[in-house]
């Protein structure tokens, strides 16, 4: 990896094979980076249309050039605060939200001197809350929301799942090996529902 870049990890493979196939009309990516889980979904799901949510600069500048290069028409790249989402795309119209967003507590973490590196790891509470905040405005009753997180922030996230009145349905633990403590979690709730959750048998990566 070059100084000072971000590489994508594999969370955005097993939170996009996580999701259910269903007909999704409209799909939105709340902090798209590159556009990596745009562009895997828009492959999956060739007919719906895709919402990639970006703020920062040389990510959103990534993300337009990838969906170029690779002639992508369904994908509407979006360069705005995730908690402005909802002043482009109409509130109560989304079938399907899906977020990765920074996995550590900005508190806990080791600050990374590189801007993109920075906001790829760390996250404040009051970040996630606005995801999630937002993720509610913009569903229809009923519909999905897919988190990718670490089991440091699961806490963190159920709370704010349940004030937002979305319930659980699925979770799913993903190891690196079973030698090891679980590296992310991949969640499936649905707008203003009952909890109502399974979990799964968990995936070990290597």
């Amino acid at each position: 990896m070059q100084q000072g870049k971000y590489r994508f990890s594999e969370e955005p493979f097993l939170l996009k094979d996580f999701i259910k196939n269903k007909d999704y009309k409209t799909i939105v990516d709340l902090g798209a980076g590159c556009g990596i889980i745009s562009i895997l979904l828009s492959a999956s799901f060739p007919k719906s249309k895709i919402f990639a949510i970006e703020c920062e600069k040389e990510s959103f500048q990534k993300l337009e050039t990838n969906i170029q290069e690779k002639e992508i028409n369904n994908i509407s790249a979006i360069q705005c605060w995730i908690e402005d989402a909802h002043k482009f795309i109409a509130p109560n119209t989304i079938d399907l939200v899906v977020c990765n967003p920074p996995y550590f507590d900005e508190k806990k973490s080791r600050i990374s001197p590189y801007i993109q590196r920075q906001l790829a790891r760390s996250c404040k509470i009051e970040q996630l809350e606005g995801i999630i905040k937002e993720t509610c405005i913009l569903l229809k009753e009923k519909a999905l929301f897919y988190i990718c997180i670490s089991p440091q922030r699961l806490v963190d996230v159920f709370i704010l799942l349940r004030k937002y009145h979305f319930g659980i349905k699925r979770l799913k633990p993903i190891y690196g090996s079973p030698q090891k403590n679980a590296f992310t979690v991949l969640i499936e709730s649905t707008y203003n529902t009952q909890d109502n959750t399974t979990m799964e048998i968990p995936l070990y990566t290597s």
